[in-house]
């Protein structure tokens, strides 16, 4: 069964059965790609400014979410990876990238503390889910979480221990036909052409009568 959030989130696996299992393999690891900022909202608390910048996963370029995204539940850690174990293992259309997610400056600091430890104390996992619009669905793993072995070494491998206990953490769950849909591509418009004004023309004087 799909694990049930905390709070009502729409995710859908109807993708996730298939006739033969995927070995279960690490995201590809290396990357530092910011690849979305903006405001994170959640209820009575002021919006998080953060980036998120990937490091594991295929790169897609960016996430085509807007630039202020709403909480709109969260998941027991545990459900979480359950739940990202049979993604990596049976789909055939979604797929899993992750990252850190890091205050936009230096003055955002605080309520990025603020906001991870809020999650941290509730030992859930915080959702944006955005795949009805974007095909996309994020969970911010506030810093601090113990990870299931699972999550350390198919998601995060290659981040050293510091970092997995100083940064928030990002999954990003995506369907790479959609996700590539609504990202923007720069329209090009031709140069407007210069016009020349028309020049007045210059009245004659009237003719001169005879005599």
């Amino acid at each position: 069964r799909h694990p049930q959030p905390t709070s009502p989130v729409s995710i859908r696996t109807q993708d996730s059965a298939s006739s033969k299992t995927r070995r279960k393999k690490a995201l590809g690891s290396g990357l530092r790609i910011m690849v979305w900022k903006g405001t994170v909202e959640r209820e009575s608390a002021p919006p998080a400014a953060v980036k998120i910048i990937q490091t594991n996963g295929v790169p897609f370029g960016t996430l085509p979410i807007g630039d202020s995204i709403k909480v709109r539940g969260h998941f027991k850690p545990k459900d979480a990876s359950k739940f990202i174990s049979r993604i990596l293992e049976h789909s055939t259309q979604k797929r899993i990238a992750a990252g850190i997610v890091e205050p936009l400056t230096m003055y955002e600091k605080e309520i990025y503390k603020d906001f991870s430890k809020y999650y941290l104390n509730k030992g859930r996992f915080a959702v944006i889910d955005e795949e009805k619009n974007r095909g996309v669905t994020l969970y911010l793993v506030p810093k601090g979480t113990k990870l299931s072995s699972m999550l350390r070494s198919q998601c995060f491998a290659g981040l050293d221990k510091t970092t997995l206990k100083q940064c928030m953490l990002a999954i990003v769950i995506y369907y790479p036909a959609r996700l590539k849909q609504g990202q923007s591509t720069p329209k090009s418009h031709p140069p407007t052409p210069t016009q020349t004004p028309t020049p007045t023309p210059t009245p004659k004087p009237p003719p001169t009568p005879t005599p």
